[in-house]
């Protein structure tokens, strides 16, 4: 989508999930967020999920560790959309 005069403040933000059924904190913020790779998910995809993992760890206060321990983790598969 491009912005332009028009549609600028058309435009509406993205709502967090709040809500008593879901959590304040997924992972304890002074943990690594586990994750771990569908088998079906090829090499060369598991090389730039990884990449992607380096840098947000050194760029952000977010850190990941692959086949970490606790729960949830996230899973990464090949496919396209949003799951929860």
């Amino acid at each position: 989508m491009v912005l332009n005069d028009d549609n600028f403040n058309k435009r509406k933000r993205r709502q967090a999930q709040t809500g008593r059924n879901f959590p304040k904190n997924q992972w304890e913020p002074s943990k690594p967020v586990p994750y771990i790779f569908d088998p079906k998910l090829n090499e060369n995809a598991r090389k730039l999920v990884r990449l992607a993992a380096q840098f947000w760890t050194e760029n952000t206060c977010l850190s990941f560790a692959e086949n970490g321990q606790g729960n949830p983790k996230v899973r990464i598969f090949p496919g396209g959309g949003c799951y929860r």
